[in-house]
């Protein structure tokens, strides 16, 4: 079965009992490769393109000699299919060559010139003849064709992948928005920031109790050593952030926001204060 990207082959014992389902994407937004294997399946063909060459194969049995001779013996011999010997002497219906006469016979096989050059092997045919003269000795003549594997290409084939997904195996396409407000009236108990290096003036929230005030003109877009306290004045936050840095408080499992957070934000080099700022987490004002 198949659509119009997709073909779907189910393989079956000879009790119709399914052993293996296969699906290729024969879209142009698949690759598909000579010698590419879908399960059970190798591909040989597609399109123009294709691994199978119809090949003839004539053979042919002259009298070159200076008498008649009735064929005993016209076979080939070929190591690379079954069955490995073939005689074509039933084929004949005149038997008996004059001087200078000849008979010939076709044979056709389905050459896999993929298969020959990936696994460098070379095909043997060796055609034998014989034949008995009215008068005198039997003769015979063997000659040997080798069909070779064709060079390998020096194709490169490399293929990269990328693939995205969040910590609980979401796509990155399929990831939704997140609601903006953090809480609607519930304590807040973990906050993360970007620490984007901005004076007070960037300050942009709708909390009525929110504080912001800088000091020594400001954090500068500088990295800085970040200090934050809860409301009950225990450390929860206390580290070197560098500019559009993430950060997360508390740090501590056990940690707690109470009721509002004041972080400081301090000179890396000196330790002064360049801002303070006070965020309100227990849940009564709106924070996004």
């Amino acid at each position: 079965t198949s659509d119009v990207d997709v073909v779907i082959c189910k393989i079956s014992d000879e009790e119709g009992k399914l052993k293996q389902t296969v699906g290729i994407n024969t879209s142009d937004e698949g690759e598909l490769v000579l010698q590419d294997m879908f399960g059970s399946l190798k591909l040989k063909s597609c399109d123009e393109l294709s691994c199978l060459i119809p090949l003839t194969f004539t053979y042919t049995m002259n009298n070159i000699g200076s008498n008649t001779m009735d064929i005993t013996e016209f076979s080939r011999t070929n190591d690379a299919v079954t069955p490995g010997t073939v005689s074509f002497l039933d084929g004949i219906s005149d038997k008996t060559l004059d001087v200078g006469e000849s008979t010939s016979a076709e044979e056709e096989d389905l050459y896999d010139i993929c298969e020959a050059s990936e696994k460098e092997v070379s095909e043997t045919i060796t055609l034998q003849g014989k034949a008995d003269p009215p008068e005198g000795k039997p003769c015979e003549d063997e000659t040997a064709y080798v069909l070779e594997p064709p060079k390998k290409s020096k194709e490169c084939r490399v293929r990269v992948d990328v693939t995205c997904e969040d910590e609980e195996g979401t796509d990155c396409d399929k990831i939704e928005m997140p609601e903006l407000q953090c809480s609607d009236g519930d304590e807040i108990n973990v906050v993360s920031f970007k620490y984007t290096g901005l004076g007070c003036l960037a300050s942009a929230n709708t909390q009525d109790s929110d504080e912001c005030e800088d000091f020594n003109g400001g954090p500068f877009f500088e990295e800085s050593r970040i200090v934050c306290a809860n409301s009950e004045l225990e450390k929860v936050f206390d580290s070197m952030v560098s500019l559009d840095e993430f950060f997360t408080v508390p740090t501590k499992e056990d940690g707690k926001l109470e009721d509002y957070i004041k972080c400081e934000i301090l000179n890396a080099a000196d330790g002064s204060k360049r801002q303070s700022v006070k965020i309100v987490t227990s849940g009564d004002e709106a924070l996004y």
